[in-house]
């Protein structure tokens, strides 16, 4: 039997097959039971003492609640009271107190507490305005005396104002807080209030303004009120009563002894000597009493009222059964925890042992198996032990931090797989045999092809033809270097992809890899190219706008010389044609000199009106007599072979602008004219017909727009394709400037485009796409706009709108109309009585010898000076008062003509002035006169002007005149 018996034993251990962790666990089982019966009688002995003392403080828990409640009741009470006092004084600070807003303030409060039974203020004499106002108003002063004492009651549904006795100084609420000058809590009192008598309390506050006693204001509550709330405050059962600062019961189960001294031997309450004893000197007591039969735990606690410092007890009965019962409960729950604590001592000495021994054996399986799948486990705690499970883990984490290692790199390699297909620049990886080992999107967008035709393992020869193989076989290109074994870099212009596709310039990187492999970096730089193409276009053009305003000063300086070179002719062959015989020979050639020297004058003019570009000043003329004036630059600028007409509509065409800026319009216009006849004969598109087409015509016409449509009409230009820049506004009068060419056209697409900065369809090199971004840019600020008119092969209309000046047409008409038939280049008979005492200064010795002796012919007597120093020496002289008139150059050595002005009218301010120079704009010629210069005269000088300006002004030679 006894071997069946260990059999089935050895069976059933062997079905269970516990673990290490599980047989050691099964080895402490005995320590558990021992501290079970440990513990048990550690229960035993403290149960008891245990348990008394959380019947304790549960029930002083409970006392203590209520308690504060009930001080929670009173200091809001009190804050009431605090919060009228307030509003009395500051009412009675304010120098005109209101009766009237104490009493709406107490009833609204009143209103807003339904738990508040009365609030009550009884004034001082006189302290609240004169009480003899008030007498007869039931709120605002007694029917008797006037004085001032409100009251309001809340009877649980409402409040309303309540007449205080009569006799309220007499009574206890009053008199107290008055006599004491402090808070006070009155013993219980009885009065009639709202149609019964009523058991009250009050708490009183003197009201106290700079040392005067304004009143006395105060809360009451009703004793028998708080009932239920007495009820509600039974603790688990028990009973609550409260003893007053007199020693008069506040709370009682019985009514009739709410106000009554407390004594011992109550058949209610049953205080015994000793508890009247802490009651009366009001300190804290707990014990037990036998009250009717049953056991109670009595609680006696004291505490302050708020701002009077008196202290109410309340004595709290606690039935023990009540408090017993959950402790007894925890008696239970005490030996629940002590039989859970031994589990739970089991279960942490088995996790221990697991924790030890079980898990770390599992984490090294659990690593093994992760290693056998492939994946790399987390690192091993146990590699720190020193046993053999230590040394295993060790062996685990080397294996695992090689795979880990594998891994990061298999991410960066992905990482940088992801950058590379994302880059911008093209990215292509060749091998040593040719065959593509890695190519990105961006590559095989830039050679044209789609990225599956770059997989691993394609020839890369295979994608290009022979031809594009050939070309980069060249000296010099990236063919010739890999075939060199030399890295390459550079820009390839017009570059053509591995799938034909050209682009206009790529940055290309060849790198020989240590391997062998070949590694291509490509980046589109046509934008990049471009943009640089257009900053060198930007920065030659101004290059040449320095050029052409060095050109400018230039051609001021020279023509100023040339003008007092001109004077001089002028001026002598003004006096031959004066001195010779209107019929001889000689009087005719010296009138041609002096024709062919007023000429020379006005072609310097306009040279100096073209050359200062910087004088953009707005001014009205005639626009025919401009683009006439002009002709003669227009047909030097451009090459002969090309005819220049010019066809102008008869009338008065004045316009707002400046003539300079006319003259750089109709150049530039001219300009691309001549460009597109040259095209159209000797270009890259002109063909075996080019000669047909007959010698180059530009023609230049000015005609008002109303006329314009039956012109382009007979020219046979009115069905062109056409386009308009800017926008003619409604109801104004245009002029139209038009340049005409036979050359070879502008594509209509491009249209709209020519105007832009920077464009040309010229080569490169031959353009700087400024010229009619200039041109419309002058034309839109005179408020003017533009027509196209162009046919591929027949030519171009550019036609300039510019607005009609209408009040200075009228204007123009009438000068010409006035001016008609007037002698010019004659010297003038010298009137007798006009001599004058002239200064002339002028530093060309020629110009003003001619001018001296066309003034002394005249009867002047006439002093130079080529120095203006010298002159300003002269006028400072003795005999400087003798001059009447001062005639000077503008641009002098060592002083400019204006300051020698001023230096001359600060000497003598009765001195008339003249001055003579090149050119002048508006704004100068303001500033000259606003100096003291009567006039302005444009060199050179001619003496029949001057002499007809002096002979105008015979009299007030230092008035202002004008030029």
């Amino acid at each position: 039997m006894a071997a069946e018996q260990s059999g089935w034993l050895r069976d059933w251990t062997g079905r269970i097959r516990l673990g290490l962790a599980g047989r050691l666990t099964l080895a402490v089982l005995p320590v558990i039971a021992i501290a079970i019966l440990a513990m048990a009688g550690l229960i035993g002995v403290f149960g008891d003492r245990l348990v008394d003392r959380l019947v304790t403080e549960q029930g002083r828990e409970l006392s203590q609640g209520y308690l504060q409640e009930l001080r929670h009741d009173i200091n809001r009470r009190l804050d009431l009271v605090d919060g009228l006092a307030r509003l009395v004084r500051g009412e009675r600070a304010s120098g005109a107190p209101s009766r009237r807003r104490i009493v709406e303030w107490m009833r609204d409060t009143s209103e807003g507490r339904p738990t508040q039974f009365g609030l009550w203020f009884v004034a001082e004499p006189d302290a609240i305005g004169s009480d003899r106002v008030y007498q007869g108003d039931a709120e605002l002063g007694s029917g008797r005396n006037g004085r001032f004492q409100p009251y309001f009651i809340h009877d649980g549904s409402l409040a309303r104002f309540a007449p205080l006795p009569a006799d309220i100084a007499a009574e206890p609420r009053y008199r107290s807080a008055r006599e004491t000058g402090r808070p006070v809590v009155t013993p219980p009192y009885r009065a009639f209030v709202g149609g019964r008598e009523r058991r009250l309390i009050s708490i009183a506050v003197p009201v106290w303004n700079g040392g005067r006693l304004l009143g006395i204001a105060g809360t009451e509550f009703e004793l028998g009120s708080p009932e239920a709330e007495v009820q509600r405050a039974r603790p688990l059962g028990g009973l609550t009563t409260g003893v007053g600062p007199h020693g008069n019961w506040l709370y009682h189960p019985d009514p009739d002894r709410i106000g009554t001294p407390a004594v011992a031997g109550d058949p209610l309450i049953g205080l015994t000597p000793g508890q009247m004893a802490a009651i009366a000197a009001a300190r804290s007591d707990i014990s037990e009493v036998t009250v009717e039969g049953q056991e109670f735990r009595r609680f006696i606690m004291p505490f302050d009222v708020g701002l009077t410092g008196e202290q109410v007890v309340v004595v709290t009965d606690i039935p023990l059964q009540a408090l017993n019962l959950p402790v007894h409960e925890l008696r239970y729950g005490i030996a629940g925890i002590a039989l859970v604590f031994c589990l739970l001592l089991f279960l942490v000495l088995m996790l221990l042992v697991r924790r030890t021994i079980g898990r770390p054996l599992r984490r090294l399986n659990a690593a093994v198996e992760a290693l056998e799948e492939g994946r790399a486990p987390e690192p091993l705690r146990e590699s720190q032990r020193l046993d053999e499970v230590g040394s295993i883990a060790r062996a685990i984490d080397r294996l695992r931090l090689s795979l880990a290692a594998q891994r990061r790199l298999r991410r960066d390699l992905e990482r940088m797989m992801g950058a590379l297909e994302h880059a911008g620049d093209g990215v292509l990886l060749v091998d040593r045999e040719g065959r593509v080992v890695y190519a990105n999107p961006a590559m095989a967008q830039l050679s044209g092809l789609e990225p599956e035709a770059l997989k691993p393992g394609t020839l890369h020869r295979s994608l290009t033809s022979p031809a594009s193989i050939a070309r980069r076989m060249a000296p010099g290109m990236p063919g010739a270097a890999l075939a060199q074994g030399r890295d390459w870099q550079g820009v390839l212009e017009d570059w053509e992809g591995l799938g034909g596709r050209t682009v206009d310039a790529v940055a290309l990187s060849m790198t020989i890899l240590p391997q062998g492999d070949v590694l291509y970096v490509a980046r589109d730089v046509s934008q990049q190219r471009r943009a640089a193409r257009e900053r060198d276009q930007m920065q030659a053009q101004l290059l040449h706008q320095d050029r052409l305003d060095a050109l400018g000063r230039l051609t001021g300086g020279i023509a100023h010389e040339f003008n007092n070179l001109l004077g001089a002719v002028l001026g002598y062959a003004e006096l031959l044609t004066a001195d010779l015989d209107k019929g001889s020979a000689q009087h005719g050639f010296a009138a041609r000199i002096e024709q062919t020297a007023l000429r020379a004058r006005d072609l310097v003019g306009r040279l100096v009106t073209f050359a200062r570009d910087d004088m953009v000043e707005d001014v009205t003329f005639d626009l025919g007599s401009a683009v006439r004036d002009a002709l003669s630059v227009l047909r030097v600028s451009v090459r002969a072979g090309i005819v220049v007409d010019l066809e102008i509509e008869d009338g008065a065409l004045p316009v707002v602008g400046n003539e300079g800026q006319l003259v750089q319009m109709l150049m530039n216009l001219c300009l691309n004219a001549r460009d597109a006849i040259e095209e159209a004969r000797t270009g890259p598109a002109a063909g075996d017909g080019a000669a047909a087409l007959g010698p180059g015509r530009i023609v230049i016409r000015v005609a008002p727009d109303r006329h314009w449509h039956a012109r382009m009409l007979a020219d046979g230009v009115a069905g062109w394709p056409q386009a308009m820049i800017g926008e003619p506004e409604a109801g104004r009068d245009y002029l139209v400037l038009s340049v005409r060419d036979n050359g070879s056209g502008i594509p209509e697409p491009e249209f709209g485009r020519i105007f832009d900065p920077f464009f040309t369809t010229k080569a490169r090199g031959k353009g700087s796409g400024l010229g009619l971004a200039t041109v419309f840019g002058i034309l839109r600020s005179w408020h003017g706009h533009v027509r196209l008119r162009s046919a591929l092969g027949e030519g171009a209309q550019f036609e300039l709108c510019l607005p009609l000046a209408q009040q200075a047409a009228r204007q123009l008409a009438d000068g010409a109309t006035a001016g008609a038939g007037k002698p010019a280049g004659t010297v003038p008979a010298p009137p007798a009585p006009a001599l004058r005492h002239i200064l002339l200064v002028d530093d060309e010795e020629d110009l003003v010898e001619a001018t001296r002796d066309a003034l002394q012919r005249l009867g002047h007597e006439v002093v130079v000076a080529t120095d203006p120093l010298r002159a300003l020496a002269m006028l400072q002289g003795k005999d400087g008062g003798r001059f009447d008139l001062l005639i000077s150059d503008r641009n002098m050595p060592h002083m400019f003509g204006d300051e020698l002005v001023r230096r001359a009218r600060t000497l003598h301010p009765e001195l008339s002035c003249i001055l003579c120079t090149g050119h002048v704009d508006g704004q100068d010629q303001e500033a000259l006169r606003s100096a003291g210069i009567e006039a302005i005269f444009r060199k050179p000088l001619r003496a029949a002007e001057l002499a007809s300006w002096i002979d105008s002004h015979p009299a007030a030679m230092h008035a202002t005149a004008a030029g």
